[in-house]
């Protein structure tokens, strides 16, 4: 039985890769924001592991041709380039909105109504209860008044705010996040009020 399961090792090898893989980029930010400038210790890990993997898969096909070798070899590879492919970061945003809406509307309300402190530059802190939405525990204000709003949630927050991600509920739509917004690398509609920043 044990040398029977054998032949499936690259198999099983490729699929723990790939699941690390996935593992790692889902929460790639949270391991950033915990320990910065080791967050390159983890990625080589993953990447080792995966590069074992991709080895394991393929030292098997010159002498055993199976649909398990080359099955394993080709989820191997897959694991090595979807990073390219998959908007981690993006589908955890979605997730995320569709998740904490209602409390994010909360939030919303709140800076609205003027309920929450703010610094000069627009960076206002949450209570306790809604520090999970955004990234550093704070809401950016880009506009509060009478002509509309315009709030930021922080996705990734770069430094600087340079390489930043920011999911944005806005009142006016995409012309009033770009009249308020210069650095927009990239914006994407989630749904009605609800947009996805890249900025720089």
């Amino acid at each position: 039985m044990g040398d029977a399961m054998k032949k499936y090792y690259p198999l099983l090898f490729a699929f723990i890769a790939l699941i690390i893989r996935c593992l790692y980029f889902w929460f790639s930010d949270e391991i950033y924001d915990k320990i910065f400038i080791f967050e390159l210790i983890p990625f080589a890990l993953t990447l080792l592991v995966v590069s074992w993997a991709i080895y394991y898969s393929f030292s098997k096909l010159p002498s055993d041709k199976s649909w398990i070798n080359i099955v394993a070899s080709i989820i191997s590879i897959f694991s090595l380039l979807f990073i390219f492919f998959i908007p981690f970061r993006e589908i955890k945003t979605k997730l995320e909105l569709k998740t904490h809406e209602k409390e994010m509307m909360e939030v919303i309300k709140m800076v609205k109504n003027n309920e929450l402190e703010g610094d000069d530059i627009g960076n206002y802190d949450l209570p306790d209860k809604y520090r999970k939405l955004s990234k550093s525990g704070q809401v950016y204000v880009y506009q509060n008044d009478e002509n509309g709003q315009v709030i930021g949630f922080w996705v990734f927050r770069g430094l600087i705010n340079s390489g930043s991600y920011v999911l944005v509920y806005s009142t006016g739509g995409e012309e009033l996040i770009k009249s308020t917004e210069r650095y927009i690398v990239e914006i994407k509609k989630f749904k009605d009020n609800w947009y996805y920043l890249n900025i720089d």
